[in-house]
C-alpha cells in the first residue's frame, strides 16, 4: 500500500493537498492515541503513505516477505502525515534517519529490529 497517485493528481490546488495532508495526519494521530491496543498486519509491501500508516498502531506484525519502505525522499518530498516523528519515537533517531533519508526497504525478518 502507498500513495494513490491517481487521487493525488486530481488535487486541483495546494490548499486541497494541505487539506488531505491534515486529514491523514489527524486520522493517524487519533489512531495512535486510541485508549486500546491497535495492531497493523503487514502482508506484501507498505511503501510511502502505507509505511507512514504503520507508524500509528501500537504493534506491527508481518509476514516473512513483507516489505516496508519510506520512498518519499526518492520523490523529493518528506513524510507528510506525521510518520517521520512517530517513526523516530518507535525506532530511535539514527534508525529513523537512515530509513527516511536512504529510502531503504526493510524486509520481513529485518522488521523485527525496526
Amino acid at each position: 500500500a502507498g500513495a494513490d497517485f491517481g487521487l493525488a493528481s486530481m488535487l486541483d490546488s495546494a490548499e486541497a493537498g494541505l487539506v488531505m495532508c491534515d486529514l491523514m495526519t489527524s486520522s493517524l494521530d487519533r489512531l495512535r492515541s486510541l485508549p486500546l491496543v491497535s495492531v497493523a498486519a503487514i502482508e506484501g509491501s507498505a511503501m510511502g503513505g502505507g509505511a507512514e500508516l504503520l507508524t500509528a498502531p501500537d504493534w506491527r506484525v508481518c509476514c516473512f516477505d513483507a516489505t516496508v519502505q519510506f520512498v518519499q525522499t526518492r520523490m523529493g518530498v518528506s513524510a507528510g502525515w506525521g510518520g517521520a516523528q512517530r517513526l523516530r519515537q518507535i525506532v530511535g533517531h539514527q534508525t529513523a534517519l537512515r530509513l527516511l533519508a536512504c529510502a531503504e526497504p526493510v524486509v520481513g525478518p529485518g522488521l523485527v529490529h525496526v
